[in-house]
């Protein structure tokens, strides 16, 4: 099962409480999306995250969530894609509201917009370039 994890600091605990099982999360790297997946699961496991990272040597990922198996590729944050995204979205953050609403609004779901805004569903080819 996939796992993500980060470590308790900054405003971190309080956006991981507020995620719930079902919830859409974004991997970001380079201005690009590189997953996405939904939440299965998530738990505060400090012994766990010690177990699942063992080669880091900093404080652990305790605060670990378990997804389904997610779509991947690099899928490029271009303007278009600025009314849902952000442009530089850093280590651990919570979309904006308005940014969930335009996608919503558009889209219909955070389903579709993966499959369809983000190109999920397309081949590489046919994916958003710059």
């Amino acid at each position: 099962m996939p796992h993500l994890g980060v470590q308790e600091r900054g405003d971190n605990l309080s956006i991981w409480n507020i995620m719930a099982k079902g919830d859409l999360v974004l991997g970001y790297c380079d201005r690009s999306i590189v997953y996405a997946s939904y939440i299965f699961m998530k738990t505060d496991n400090p012994s766990l995250a010690t177990r699942l990272w063992s080669k880091h040597t900093g404080e652990p990922f305790r605060l670990m969530c378990f997804t389904d198996k997610p779509h991947s590729g690099e899928i490029p944050i271009v303007s278009q894609m600025l009314t849902y995204l952000e442009p530089d979205c850093g280590d651990f953050t919570k979309l904006r509201s308005e940014k969930c609403d335009n996608i919503l609004r558009d889209y219909g779901s955070f389903e579709i917009f993966v499959r369809l805004g983000l190109g999920y569903d397309f081949p590489v080819s046919l994916r958003h370039s710059e």
